[in-house]
């Protein structure tokens, strides 16, 4: 069997692990050159064993078409309607991921998590509350191991919990036993051709429950409300207020699941009414799979939060610092601004995924934030919609590729006793840094130093 690879990416890397020594020919296509990909430094971390690998490199990558092969291995940054992968699998080539390899050998029950925001967080609390109940749960996809790397060891655990992205979900062939959404706002548009192909490729996760199977979703979702309608499996609902509709909810600052009692918002160590949400999806999920609710609760009651997302990084001369880095559109850095009531600066801007920041600017227009740091390519963007939202106080604009310390310098300079300096970008963060992780640390970073 001829395998093509298209990616060489993390799930790149983890598709030619797998297929490798089960009697196959590989070819690993991508556009960027082996240099970029770093392919001599990878092979020899490797040893022998990826030696007789072919490599199709550079932008015309594709130029020769992807004819003779019996497997294509999309890696989710790659899109499915690539006019060559649709030619080969005319001529009888059949087109997989790492996501649908995945699912079509792991034998043990699949949690899966997706949406716009939110869905690291809420993965990770899954996670939480089930091992808090004594049971043994592998975590993987975008925030745990790759998936095809983990496949031998999730024989040996009683749940998998998957983080899954559009990218992933898009062609996915088989949907899992329970799947949660967090939110359906808008992102990716750089890579989606619409919203609602966006929707779409979200919606394919449940496409393929059936009647034994749940669909766990945000009765507060406009988007969730829409797609459940057309739900196979059981639709089960939570929101952060009481509706008769939903299974878990919130009353005053109580936590409810129907007519029992669980615990209370404050016990709950993440920041953020968001995370509250989170929270009830988990545990959503832990009621259905039927595990001691108070033990669940207890876990996921302390679990401190994921790196880069609303995290604590230091407080300086009683100003806080936050590292939200993560948040790369404009949905989470709304949310960002409504988990801290103290005055803030925020530190906006990135490259760009094609983001409409009218609902960003007017949140911010409307919060106690009184100064706003940009940096990047979409500054200018961003500064245009503060400025038709009505936002009249402090806009400063960084030009060019400043360091981290050019961009906290001036939020060090104006920031007073109590109040909260959030790296909250909303884009994302090529052009200035490697990734969001590195945007990450490089802020955590600079931050430390000012307390040296």
């Amino acid at each position: 069997m001829r395998v093509a690879i298209l990616g060489f990416g993390i799930e790149g890397k983890d598709a030619l692990k797998y297929f490798v020594g089960k009697n196959t020919g590989i070819v690993v296509f991508d556009k960027k050159n082996r240099e970029e990909l770093s392919i001599d430094e990878f092979l020899a971390s490797q040893g022998e064993t990826l030696q007789k690998i072919e490599w199709v490199l550079d932008e015309k990558y594709l130029d020769a078409g992807l004819n003779g092969f019996d497997l294509i291995v999309r890696s989710p940054g790659v899109r499915p309607d690539l006019p060559q992968m649709i030619e080969a699998v005319k001529k009888g080539a059949k087109l997989t991921s790492t996501t649908n390899i995945f699912f079509e050998e792991c034998k043990t029950p699949i949690i899966a998590v997706t949406g716009t925001k939110g869905k690291g967080t809420t993965a990770s609390l899954i996670a939480e509350a089930l091992k808090a109940c004594g049971k043994k749960v592998c975590l993987l996809g975008n925030i745990g191991e790759t998936m095809l790397s983990a496949l031998d060891t999730t024989s040996d655990v009683d749940f998998v919990v998957l983080e899954l992205s559009s990218f992933q979900t898009i062609d996915l062939h088989k949907s899992p036993h329970i799947a949660v959404v967090t939110n359906i706002t808008s992102d990716h548009m750089d890579w989606h051709i619409s919203q609602e192909e966006y929707e779409k490729a979200k919606e394919q996760l449940w496409k393929h429950q059936v009647l034994a199977d749940f669909l766990v979703m945000n009765w507060h979702d406009e988007t969730s409300k829409k797609l459940a309608m057309n739900s196979n499996g059981v639709v089960v609902w939570y929101s952060s207020t009481y509706s008769p509709e939903t299974y878990m909810y919130m009353k005053e600052n109580e936590i409810w699941s129907k007519d029992l009692l669980i615990g209370k918002k404050d016990e709950l160590i993440i920041l953020g009414n968001h995370n509250l949400e989170n929270a009830l999806a988990a545990l959503v999920v832990a009621r259905l799979i039927k595990v001691d609710i108070e033990k669940a609760w207890k876990g996921m009651a302390q679990f401190k939060g994921l790196e880069h997302r609303l995290e604590f990084v230091a407080n300086v001369n009683g100003v806080t610092y936050i590292n939200d880095s993560y948040a790369t559109n404009p949905e989470p850095t709304i949310a960002a601004i409504r988990s801290f009531k103290e005055k803030k600066i925020l530190i906006l801007g990135g490259s760009s995924k094609n983001a409409d920041f009218t609902m960003l600017a007017r949140e911010i227009a409307q919060s106690n934030t009184y100064a706003v740091i940009l940096i990047g390519d979409e500054a200018e963007r961003i500064e245009k919609s503060l400025d038709e939202n009505g936002y009249n106080k402090i806009v400063l604009r960084i030009s060019g590729k400043p360091t981290m310390q050019d961009i906290i310098k001036p939020a060090y300079e104006m920031a007073r006793r109590e109040e909260v300096v959030i790296l909250s970008p909303a884009c994302a963060s090529f052009g200035l840094f490697q990734n969001y992780k590195d945007r990450g640390e490089q802020f955590k970073d600079a931050v430390l130093m000012l307390k040296s």
